[in-house]
This record gives C-alpha cells, sequence and structure tokens, in this order.
C-alpha cells in the first residue's frame, strides 16, 4: 500500500507499518475458502489463463460476448494486499484487484471503520479501476 500515505482518503487517519503491508504475504490453505467455485493458485500460472482466456482474444476467436466474458470471470485472478490498521484499530484499509483480461476487470482501495463492534465501508474514495 506504499503511495497511500499522503492520500486525501486517508486524511485523520495513521496506518502502523505502511511500508510492511506492501512486502507481507500469507499462505492461505483451502480451509479458508468454503466456496466451491474459489481455488488458490499460483498468480504467474494464473495469469498465463487469464490471457488465454480474454475477451478480447476469444472473442476475435468466434466465441459469443456472453460466453466470453464468462469464461474469462471462471478463470480471472482475484487478490487482495494485507490489511492496513490505525494504531487504535479503528479503521481498516485493504486494495484488491480482479483481472480477467486487458479489458475485463476492476480494482480499488476500500477504507473500513469499526463502529459500534462492526465494521463498515467508509464513503472515503481512494481510487479504483475498471476495464
Amino acid at each position: 500500500m506504499i503511495g497511500l500515505a499522503d492520500r486525501e482518503c486517508l486524511k485523520g487517519i495513521q496506518l502502523e507499518n505502511l511500508a510492511g503491508l506492501a512486502h507481507s504475504f500469507h499462505d492461505l490453505t483451502s480451509a479458508v475458502l468454503p466456496a466451491k467455485n474459489i481455488k488458490l493458485v499460483d498468480p504467474k500460472q494464473q495469469s498465463k489463463i487469464v490471457r488465454d482466456n480474454d475477451p478480447d482474444k476469444t472473442i476475435r476467436d468466434g466465441r459469443s460476448v456472453h460466453s466470453a466474458v464468462e469464461g474469462a470471470f471462471a478463470t480471472a485472478l482475484f487478490s487482495m494486499s494485507e490489511i492496513g490498521f490505525d494504531k487504535e484499530r479503528s479503521h481498516a484499509v485493504v486494495r484488491y484487484h480482479f483481472w480477467c483480461g486487458s479489458l475485463c476487470g476492476n480494482g480499488a482501495t476500500l477504507v473500513f471503520q469499526k463502529v459500534n463492534g462492526e465494521w463498515k465501508k467508509t464513503s472515503r474514495n481512494c481510487g479504483g479501476w475498471i476495464s
């Protein structure tokens, strides 16, 4: 989450260990993914699969738009950053990316606030993308 420290969307929030968040990762097991249509993948290998199933490519190869997009969504790569917290643990920030092809995907940086013991997404806009 390098580059977020001076963003207007985080005004008044000081995240702990911001530099370390960009370089940390966790190994996950399939036990943390109860949904049947989600699986852990090697991001480098999955990137090749995403490129092969890019709707831009598969539509030019003769697939219908619906079929091409459906195929791209089925092989998309979802990633998310480490969750950054402020010292008081009242705010949390996370980035995500959903990539399914050259013109297929979206991502954003989300800011959450703990209100009455529950995490709520705030309206703070830290930017995002869609293609």
